[in-house]
C-alpha cells in the first residue's frame, strides 16, 4: 500500500469542518437546555475527525495508485489495430509468446504441432491459406472450414492446445481471454446467472494491452471437464450444462468468430469423440458446434509435453 500523509493544510481543513459541526451541535444543546454529556460529545467528534482524515488519506492513495497504473500503461507501446498483420507477422508474434509462456520448458514445433500452429497463424491473419490445411481432412474433423467460425481444438492431454491458444490470445486482430471450464459451474452455483453473465457477451479489456481493442472474445479451456451446474428453482433441485448454454448463447447472438474452446476429447477413427460430445450435450448441440466452429484436431501421434 502506498504510504501517504495529509498535508498540514488538509488536516487543518478537516479539523475546522468537524469543529464547526461540533460547535453547531453544542450550541443546540446549550440553547435548548437539552441534557448532554460533554465528554461523550467531544469524544464522538474526535472520532469523526479521525475517520474523515483516514477517508481523505484513502482517497489520496487511490488517486496516486491510479496515476501510477496509468503511467505504467502509457509506457507500454501503443500499437494500432493491425488489420494488415501478415501470416509471417503472426508467426513471429505467436512464437515469441510461446517462448515467454513456456519459459525454461520446451514446446516443440514438430510434425504434429507445426500444422496446427501454422493453421492458427493463417486463421487469425484471416488469410485464405487457412483452407489448405483441411484439404486432406487430417486436421479438420467435421463440417466446412470458415474464417468466420470460431475454433475448437481437440487433442489428448498435454499436446499443447491451451498453450497455443494462450500464445494467440492477445493478438492484433481478434483478441480473446482464456477461461477454465471447471470454474463456470462453480460461479453459477454461487451467484446463479450473475456469476457467468459476462461471458455471454464480449469481455471488456485493457485496450493498450490488446492492440487498441476495448473488447475481447473468449476461449473455454478444457471444455468437457466441467461438472454439471446444480441450483435450486421453485424449491426443487435443478441442473444445467452452463458452459454449453453460454456457448450456444454466443453462437445465437452473432459471436461465433470470437468464441473458441479446447477439449481433451479425442477424435479416433471410430468417431469416439463425436459420441462423447453427443452423449453429454446432445445431438442438437453437436450440430450447432459444427455450424459455428472449425473443429480442429491434433494429428494422430501427437505426444504429451508433460512427460
Amino acid at each position: 500500500m502506498l504510504y501517504i500523509e495529509l498535508t498540514d493544510a488538509e488536516a487543518e481543513q478537516i479539523e475546522a469542518e468537524v469543529m464547526a459541526e461540533y460547535e453547531t451541535e453544542l450550541s443546540f444543546y446549550t440553547n435548548t437546555g437539552t441534557p448532554f454529556d460533554l465528554g461523550h460529545l467531544q469524544e464522538r467528534y474526535r472520532q469523526i475527525c479521525e475517520r474523515k482524515k483516514v477517508k481523505k488519506i484513502r482517497e489520496k492513495q487511490e488517486k496516486e495508485r491510479n496515476i501510477k497504473i496509468n503511467t505504467y500503461l502509457q509506457a507500454i507501446p501503443k500499437i494500432e489495430i493491425a488489420a494488415n498483420f501478415s501470416v509471417n507477422d503472426y508467426f513471429v508474434f505467436a512464437q515469441k509468446r510461446l517462448n515467454e509462456l513456456c519459459d525454461s520448458r520446451i514446446y516443440e514445433l514438430n510434425e504434429f504441432t507445426t500444422p496446427v500452429f501454422e493453421m492458427l497463424c493463417h486463421y487469425f491473419a484471416k488469410d485464405h491459406g487457412f483452407y489448405k490445411y483441411f484439404e486432406d481432412k487430417k486436421i479438420l474433423v467435421s463440417g466446412e472450414p470458415s474464417l468466420q467460425k470460431g475454433l475448437a481444438l481437440f487433442g489428448s492431454y498435454g499436446v499443447g492446445k491451451s498453450v497455443l491458444m494462450k500464445a494467440f490470445a492477445h493478438n492484433p486482430r481478434q483478441p480473446f481471454n482464456l477461461y477454465q471450464s471447471v470454474d463456470w459451474p462453480v460461479a453459477f452455483g454461487e451467484r446463479s446467472m450473475a456469476g457467468v453473465e459476462k461471458y455471454k457477451s464480449q469481455i471488456r479489456c485493457i485496450d493498450v494491452l490488446n492492440f487498441g481493442h476495448k473488447a475481447a472474445g473468449i476461449c473455454v479451456d478444457d471444455f468437457g471437464e466441467e461438472k454439471i451446474a446444480k441450483y435450486r428453482y421453485e424449491n426443487q433441485d435443478q441442473q444445467t450444462e452452463i458452459v454449453a448454454d453460454i456457448l450456444k448463447h454466443r453462437w445465437e447472438t452473432g459471436l461465433r468468430s470470437s468464441t473458441h474452446f479446447t477439449t481433451n476429447l479425442r477424435y479416433n477413427a471410430d468417431g469416439q469423440g463425436v459420441r462423447q460430445i453427443e452423449a453429454r450435450y446432445g445431438s442438437r448441440f453437436f450440430d450447432r458446434l459444427t455450424q459455428n466452429c472449425n473443429l480442429i484436431k491434433f494429428p494422430n501421434g501427437a505426444r504429451s509435453f508433460r512427460v
